[in-house]
């Protein structure tokens, strides 16, 4: 998994996989378990990573799977939710914060832990910004997944400007932007 696209997995269970087992047909059935529409956030550390999978595909322990609560479903700002979330979490503002607040040997690739990803800096969902970063992060989820290679330039400006709205909306200084600026190009990641 890299920021904002899922590999094609060298192998998937569908909600209603059949096997066989002793002779008789058993069919599987994972979407209660592993529904569709859901984030995934990668454990280990160059660098936070999230994607949206958009099927009711099955995790390894590397991943979490990230879901919006069911109590959630009736809030405005839920259609766009998960998007919001994928482009704060991709972030460069995300990954600065994660390696300056967790990270304590730059040789190591530490794991990514729930308690900290519930840390993150995060604007509310009902920011005036919120559904226009969530568009960002979907045009960039989209872009990343095409087969063929996306435009550089096009990616790069969709990306800056999501880091731009974002620290407006977090209420960052410009020294404060350039200091994340700086750190980011030293590393050569987000």
């Amino acid at each position: 998994m890299q920021r904002y696209a899922i590999k094609t997995p060298t192998r998937f269970y569908s909600p209603a996989e059949e096997s066989t087992m002793g002779g008789m047909q058993k069919r599987r059935t994972f979407s209660s378990k592993f529904p569709a529409g859901k984030l995934l956030v990668r454990r280990v550390f160059p660098g936070l990573a999230a994607a949206y999978d958009p099927d009711p595909n099955l995790t390894l322990n590397t991943i979490y799977v990230l879901m919006a609560r069911p109590e959630y479903a009736k809030a405005p700002h839920f259609s766009y939710l998960h998007w919001f979330l994928l482009g704060v979490i991709n972030s460069g503002i995300a990954s600065f914060w994660f390696r300056n607040a967790f990270v304590f040997q730059e040789n190591l690739f530490p794991y990514v832990r729930l308690s900290q990803l519930r840390r993150l800096p995060c604007p509310p969902p009902d920011h005036p910004y919120a559904s226009q970063l969530a568009e960002l992060a979907h045009t960039l989820s989209l872009a990343h997944q095409k087969s063929s290679a996306p435009g550089y330039e096009a990616l790069q400006q969709t990306e800056q400007h999501l880091e731009i709205l974002l620290a407006d909306m977090l209420g960052l200084s410009e020294p404060e932007r350039k200091m994340i600026q700086l750190s980011l190009s030293q590393i050569g990641s987000k």
